[in-house]
C-alpha cells in the first residue's frame, strides 16, 4: 500500500534525533496520517533527508515536481502548523517528532479540533504501549529538574578544606540560568502536554493556567506566529513562583547550555512525570537529583499538604504503630 510506505518513510525521518521515537504501530500510523496529510508527507520525505538541516528553497524545488512559488506556499503552511521549521527567509528544515513537530503542532493549534483530538488519542495510546516502558532504558536523563538550592563546585582540590554554607535559593538559580539565554526573549505558550491530554479526555488535575515558557529563538518563532504572551525576566520569576505554589516541577532539557524551553510540569499530563510517578521513579529519562531530602519532625504539623502536592507521590503519612505514637510522621520514600 503506497500510503503505508509513505508514512513509514515519514516515521523514520521524524525519529531522527527524537527523544520519543515513534514505534511501528497502528497508533503511530493514525497519529501521522492526521498530523501530515498525504501531500505534506510526500513533501517532507521528498525534500528532507535529515532533521535540523536547513535547505535552500532553490534546492528543495529541484527535489519535487511542484512549481517553486507553489512549493513556498505549501512549505509556509507546514511551518504555520508546526510540522517543519523555517530557518531563515529562504531556508526550511524538517524537525524531529519530540521535541519538535508534535510540540509545535499543539502550541500553534492551527488545525481543526477533531484532527487534534485524533492525534491526542493516538499519542496517549503510544504512551501506554511504548514510551512509558522505553523510558526505563535511558542511560542518561533527557530532562532535569531545575535546582532549588545552589550546587557545590564539581571539583574539590585534594587535602584542601572548603567552607560550605547551605542556602535555599528557590528561584535565583533559575534566574541565573535563563538570564544567559540569547536573545533575552520569554514567551508563555500553551503546554503541549496539557493540550493533547485534555483533547484525549484527560484534563489536568493540577492547574488550569499556562506555565510553559519558551525562550530565545524558539520564543521569537512563537511570537512571530502570534502565539503566547511575552513576559519580562521579573514576570517570568513570578510565574515560576505561582507554578511552585500549584505543585508543579520546574524542568528543562538536560544539556549543559541554556535550553530554549522551561516547563512547569504536572504528574498527570507531563509524559515524563506521568511515567516517573507510574513506575515509582524507575524512569531513566529524568536525570536524578544531586540532593537528598531532609525533614524536621519537630516543625511538622502532619497536615499532609506535602503528600498532597508532591508531584511524584514520594511522601506519605506513616501513621503510628507504637503505643506512644512516636512513629507518627511524614515519610519520604
Amino acid at each position: 500500500m503506497k500510503e503505508a510506505g509513505l508514512y513509514e518513510k515519514l516515521r523514520l525521518l521524524l525519529n531522527s534525533m527524537s527523544v520519543l521515537p515513534l514505534p511501528r504501530h497502528d497508533a503511530t500510523f493514525r497519529l501521522l496520517t492526521n498530523l501530515f496529510d498525504e501531500e505534506e508527507a510526500e513533501i517532507a520525505v521528498s525534500c528532507f533527508d535529515k532533521v535540523n538541516q536547513p535547505i535552500q528553497i532553490d534546492d528543495l524545488s529541484k527535489k519535487v515536481s511542484i512549481p517553486r512559488d507553489e512549493l513556498i506556499l505549501k512549505l509556509d503552511d507546514m511551518v504555520d502548523k508546526g510540522l517543519i521549521r523555517k530557518a531563515s527567509a529562504d531556508t526550511y528544515m524538517a524537525v524531529s517528532f519530540y521535541p519538535g513537530s508534535i510540540m509545535n503542532y499543539f502550541v500553534l493549534a492551527r488545525t481543526p479540533l477533531e484532527t487534534r483530538k485524533k492525534i491526542s488519542e493516538a499519542a496517549l495510546e503510544l504512551s501506554h504501549v511504548s514510551w512509558d516502558q522505553e523510558m526505563f532504558d535511558r542511560k542518561y536523563g533527557l530532562w532535569r529538574v531545575m535546582p532549588a538550592v545552589k550546587p557545590t563546585e564539581k571539583i574539590i582540590a585534594i587535602n584542601e578544606s572548603i567552607e560550605v554554607e547551605n542556602k535555599v535559593l528557590p528561584y535565583e538559580i533559575i534566574r541565573e540560568h535563563v538570564s544567559k539565554i540569547e536573545p533575552q526573549l520569554f514567551v508563555v505558550v500553551p503546554c503541549a502536554c496539557r493540550e493533547y491530554m485534555g483533547l484525549a479526555g484527560k484534563n489536568c488535575q493540577r492547574t488550569e493556567n499556562n506555565y510553559c515558557i519558551s525562550s530565545g529563538a524558539a520564543a521569537a518563532h512563537f511570537k512571530a506566529k502570534g502565539v503566547g504572551r511575552e513576559v519580562s525576566l521579573d514576570e517570568l520569576v513570578e510565574i515560576l513562583e505561582d507554578a511552585e505554589q500549584e505543585g508543579l516541577v520546574h524542568m528543562t532539557t538536560n544539556i549543559q547550555e541554556t535550553a530554549t524551553i522551561l516547563c512547569n510540569c504536572c504528574p498527570c499530563c507531563c509524559i515524563y512525570l506521568r511515567a516517573f510517578a507510574k513506575t515509582g521513579g524507575g524512569v531513566g529519562a529524568i536525570s536524578k537529583s544531586n540532593f537528598e531530602p531532609h525533614r524536621n519532625r519537630d516543625l511538622c504539623q502532619l497536615c499532609e499538604y506535602c503528600s498532597q502536592i508532591c508531584p511524584t507521590g514520594a511522601i506519605f503519612h506513616h501513621y503510628p504503630h507504637s503505643r506512644d505514637a512516636s512513629d507518627d510522621y511524614m515519610k519520604i520514600r
